[in-house]
């Protein structure tokens, strides 16, 4: 499959969108108070917070969401509310995933892979991902040739599973001076999440 830059990037903690973004997949957070919610940290009780049901006109329906889930549980709620776009599920917990990939949400969930988390094989088979979310936690003391062996070694392992890598600078924006670095040495088929869309252009339509 050729996949189009909408396919290949995605645009990270879009919580407050308020236009709607075709060039370009999204990453939301989302949390449960008697509503879903669009929110990263813990919520409060006296504060409001954006909802899924009034930002859903802002998604375009072909281009996939990534569901950052924030609490257990709530991935049935948010199915509802997205049952006619392509969404998937990142950080759901394994007891959520195991059950409900047995009933009907098969490949809606994305597997974490990083150089601290290992491929879950079991889970895997069970969930059947389309993608896989690869982090990585040694930015702060980077060296090149560790990052390379760790790229090609998930690129190896991973088969039939597309790769989203978190871009840098979503840990600090200090690291986004890793970046032309990093596309140097990548091999080609990996998604981006980032907040820099247009430094990862070059990488996705080579």
């Amino acid at each position: 499959k050729i996949y189009k830059k909408d396919e290949m990037i995605f645009l990270h903690r879009q919580n407050n969108i308020n236009k709607k973004i075709e060039n370009y997949g999204v990453e939301i957070d989302l949390r449960y108070n008697g509503d879903i919610v669009l929110n990263h940290d813990l919520l409060e009780s006296d504060q409001k917070y954006p909802l899924l049901n009034n930002k859903i006109d802002f998604f375009v329906k072909n281009i996939p969401i990534i569901c950052n889930i924030k609490e257990s549980g709530i991935e049935e709620k948010i199915a509802k509310i997205l049952r006619d776009y392509d969404y998937y599920f990142l950080d759901s917990q394994i007891p959520d995933i195991l059950r409900l990939s047995k009933n009907g949400y098969e490949g809606r969930f994305i597997i974490r892979v990083s150089d601290v988390e290992t491929l879950n094989k079991e889970l895997i088979k069970i969930s059947k991902p389309k993608y896989a979310w690869i982090d990585y936690s040694k930015f702060s003391e980077f060296d090149l040739k560790l990052y390379k062996e760790f790229i090609i070694n998930i690129k190896l392992n991973l088969k039939n599973i597309t790769p989203i890598l978190v871009s840098p600078e979503l840990y600090d924006l200090s690291y986004l001076k890793l970046i032309n670095e990093i596309q140097n040495i990548l091999p080609k088929g990996f998604f981006i999440c980032t907040k820099e869309p247009t430094i990862w252009m070059d990488y996705v339509q080579s």
